[in-house]
């Protein structure tokens, strides 16, 4: 699917021309319709609900004090607590125009990155998911900015518990996340640690045996003030549409931004809006797709390479050496290894016998000849080296 839309305000920026884009989207039985809205719904109204994926967030929320807030949580109040009071101050400034049945709502906006914080916001998530399912809405938490948030955040408890409330209510509550290359020349620049790195959340869900959630891309794109002229970005559109569309619970994405400020962006980010109609028009993926591993209820897998209780697959395999591009190949060299072993930067094994990790189709992950025994599926790469 060609999930790829833009991220609108209420009020300002230049938004011309969406309205014909929506509709050219609207046209290709293998598109969805992607609009995030800030501060009200612009572009909401010329979607189909049937084919399109819409996200409300607000900018800032009263502050119970007369006063207003940016969408960030208070972290030194309890996590319940904070999710119940933000909750009802939200809702009491909510712009009320769309059919909460079909839109998603982001309530908090690029929280801090950290471990020590994750566990805290998954939280905070868990509880204020609940009560915004209460009240009918879909929710989507945290839209961590892009390159974040750090690496074991999603291990925690309280994250691990929040995936798991997505996981058993698919369809009210997900993950928003952003994913900018930083380089306004290339938004392939830093792939996958920034754009793509929707794929270290899907990974920690593998682990665990949690399906994987529904995720928006709240903010994509190159930089937050700026996009190549059009039509120069029109090739890393295709390329990001083809990053996102193998993955079914990757929603959509949308480019940031057509609303005011941020050094005029909408001005050259709107005549996008013209410019990719016909790839909106005709995409069509024809990769394979990329689902997540059937859940092992046997008692092992999810635990980094333990025993299953039953005798392991072994691949015996001869690689010869050299690095692997994932894009193309759609092979995963493992990041996660036993103790104590250590691939070098040729993928060859510093040992002869070692855990190693597939992708989804099962598919050789690691290098020989060496015997390895298949474990979880982890994704992950570094051109530097394979080194724990």
């Amino acid at each position: 699917m060609f999930k790829i839309g833009f991220h609108t305000a209420g009020s300002g920026g230049n938004p011309t021309g969406l309205g014909r884009f929506l509709s050219a989207a609207g046209r290709n039985p293998h598109a969805t319709q992607v609009v995030v809205c800030a501060d009200g719904n612009t572009g909401f109204l010329d979607t189909n609900p049937a084919s399109s994926v819409l996200l409300y967030r607000r900018t800032e929320i009263p502050d119970g004090v007369g006063g207003t807030m940016p969408d960030y949580p208070n972290m030194d109040n309890d996590p319940v607590v904070e999710a119940a009071s933000y909750w009802e101050r939200y809702k009491e400034a909510m712009h009320k125009g769309f059919s909460k049945d079909h839109v998603w709502v982001q309530t908090i906006n690029e929280p801090n990155r950290s471990v020590q914080s994750a566990d805290w916001l998954g939280k905070f998530s868990l509880a204020q998911a609940k009560l915004v399912n209460a009240d009918g809405y879909k929710y989507m938490a945290f839209g961590y900015s892009t390159g974040t948030p750090d690496e074991g955040a999603w291990e925690t408890d309280g994250m691990l518990d929040y995936l798991r409330y997505c996981a058993e209510n698919q369809e009210n509550a997900g993950v928003c996340l952003h994913e900018y290359s930083l380089d306004p020349k290339s938004i392939q620049t830093g792939h996958p640690h920034l754009v793509g790195r929707f794929k270290q959340l899907f990974d920690t869900c593998d682990r665990h045996g949690i399906a994987r959630p529904k995720v928006i891309i709240g903010e994509a794109g190159w930089a937050h003030d700026s996009v190549p002229e059009s039509p120069l970005g029109l090739d890393d559109l295709k390329w990001l549409a083809d990053v996102y569309a193998p993955y079914d619970d990757v929603l959509g994405a949308a480019l940031w931004w057509l609303g005011p400020k941020f050094d005029g962006i909408a001005n050259r980010l709107q005549p996008y809006t013209e410019s990719m109609i016909p790839l909106a028009e005709s995409y069509v993926f024809r990769g394979e797709p990329n689902t997540a591993p059937a859940v092992d209820t046997s008692g092992g897998g999810g635990g980094g390479g333990g025993d299953s209780g039953g005798a392991p697959s072994i691949i015996n395999a001869d690689f010869g050496g050299g690095y692997v591009d994932a894009t193309d190949d759609s092979m995963f060299f493992a990041q996660h290894i036993p103790n104590g072993w250590n691939l070098n930067a040729s993928g060859t094994p510093v040992a002869p016998e070692c855990t190693v990790y597939a992708d989804t189709a099962y598919r050789l992950v690691g290098a020989g000849p060496f015997k390895a025994t298949l474990s979880q599926i982890v994704r992950g790469l570094n051109p530097d080296g394979f080194y724990r």
